[in-house]
């Protein structure tokens, strides 16, 4: 009996021993979460301050040139106003001059009405640039349009440069066009001839890849047996001799019996 009650206040404080701890963990859990939280909403308010910023900067430069232009606006309409003044200012001196002298005056007229008249001419120069800050202030900027001559002209000047030799001239109008008309259908003729050119201006490694866009865009091109040969005699002419021969052997393997199997044919022997 008394071994038993002695071990029952020890159960006891084992007990409270552990309450305490598992207490003091989830407290130290919670502060830890509540940092966390903390530290996580800093970073989001410093970010919207940021955006918030960066925003205002945006409205600041939006309303000064929204300023500009109605300073310029009004500027020029303030320059009419003072024009059509000096008019009526010239008109009233010709009538004048008119009623009071009669006959004596006409020579005195003509000098008058030229002045008036290049006045005009100054006033509707001016309503052109009002109207012409209106629009810029207006209308946003338009995008450029897409005119199927204008391709096909650029390509026509293009194709008839490289057909004369030009070449720099007639790969600055096929990267041109690429530019302007990234979805033209002369896509495939643009990537052919700029390889052609690259290779003639011993751009190999440039010319590769030109060629290489036909391969990965148009895979079912009339042309792929002709640009794996060129591929292969751009990479003979640049010494990688591994690869050129791998690009002879695809076009003889694929396209057996055809002239650019011959060709490539040729060139394997001489590189072996």
């Amino acid at each position: 009996m008394f071994t038993v009650k002695t071990k029952r206040p020890e159960l006891i404080c084992s007990f409270f021993k552990c309450f305490y701890t598992i207490v003091v963990v989830l407290c130290v859990s919670l502060l830890m979460q509540g940092c966390i939280r903390t530290q996580r909403d800093i970073i989001m308010e410093e970010d919207l301050a940021n955006i918030k910023k960066s925003q205002k900067v945006l409205e600041d430069e939006q309303s000064q040139k929204e300023l500009f232009l109605r300073k310029s606006v009004i500027s020029k309409d303030q320059s009419i106003e003072d024009l059509r003044t000096e008019i009526k200012i010239l008109t009233g001196r010709l009538e004048e001059n008119s009623f009071n002298q009669g006959k004596e005056v006409k020579e005195q007229i003509a000098p008058l009405q030229g002045q008036i008249q290049l006045l005009k001419e100054e006033i509707e120069r001016q309503k052109i640039e009002i109207e012409g800050l209106k629009k810029v202030k207006e209308t946003p900027k338009p995008q450029q349009a897409v005119s199927q001559l204008d391709m096909r002209e650029l390509y026509n000047r293009a194709y008839a440069r490289y057909t004369n030799k030009q070449y720099n001239e007639a790969l600055s109008d096929f990267q041109e066009l690429l530019k302007r008309f990234p979805t033209t259908h002369y896509r495939e003729n643009i990537h052919y001839f700029s390889g052609s050119i690259l290779f003639n201006l011993r751009k190999y490694e440039e010319a590769i890849l030109a060629y290489e866009e036909i391969v990965k865009r148009f895979p079912a091109s009339k042309r792929l047996a002709e640009v794996n040969l060129n591929q292969g005699m751009c990479f003979m002419k640049t010494g990688a001799t591994n690869d050129a021969k791998y690009f002879f052997n695809q076009v003889i393997s694929k396209y057996p019996g055809s002239s650019e199997a011959k060709r490539a044919s040729v060139e394997l022997k001489k590189i072996k």
